[in-house]
């Protein structure tokens, strides 16, 4: 084989090399591509819980503040009217209906907001899900899709090399075969 046929050889493996080199370049581009859009979805999906949540927790802290304050007064109200008992049970009973009346709203808040935090946390849930099969996917494609043509490369690679070396090496001196009695020619 002539040098100049040699020299094609390797020239064709490079391109071929390089050419693989490019694919692969191309799949990890797709595949950072993939990767940022999964996570601007699940910002945005993080950023709508925030939006949503938020206002429930603020619904349910102003409840808390208005309502706690109102039951102080009527404790005091409940110890002025101590000697009067008739007044003190018509006064329990209208406490009674307030307080069940509000108790009754803020279940129904209480109720709300939990439904609410269940809907987002149920989102996030599949958000998370989602990402993390997307992920899963996009790291198998990668394997595939570059693991296996890289190794078929590097398996040609190598032997391309060990041909175009075999072809390089020079050949080996003729060996000198000696006489069985070698003990006459022995000077």
């Amino acid at each position: 084989m002539t040098a100049v046929h040699s020299d094609t050889i390797l020239t064709v493996f490079v391109a071929l090399t390089a050419a693989a080199l490019l694919v692969q370049a191309g799949v990890l581009l797709a595949a950072l591509l993939i990767g940022r859009k999964i996570v601007l979805s699940l910002r945005e999906d993080v950023e709508e819980l925030r939006n949503s949540a938020t206002p429930v927790l603020k619904q349910a802290r102003e409840l808390y503040e208005r309502y706690v304050p109102e039951f102080e007064p009527v404790l005091k109200e409940m110890i002025k009217a101590a000697p009067n008992l008739r007044a003190i049970s018509a006064d329990v009973a209208a406490l009674t209906g307030k307080a069940r009346s509000q108790a009754d709203g803020i279940e129904a808040s209480a109720v709300e907001a939990m439904d609410r935090i269940r809907f987002q946390a149920a989102r996030l849930d599949s958000a998370v899900t989602r990402l993390l099969d997307d992920a899963d996917r996009v790291l198998g494609f990668v394997h595939t899709a570059v693991g296996a043509p890289a190794r078929q490369v590097a398996a040609v690679l190598a032997a391309a090399r060990a041909i175009v070396d075999s072809l390089r090496r020079p050949e080996p001196p003729a060996r000198r075969v000696q006489p069985a009695n070698d003990h006459e020619t022995f000077i």
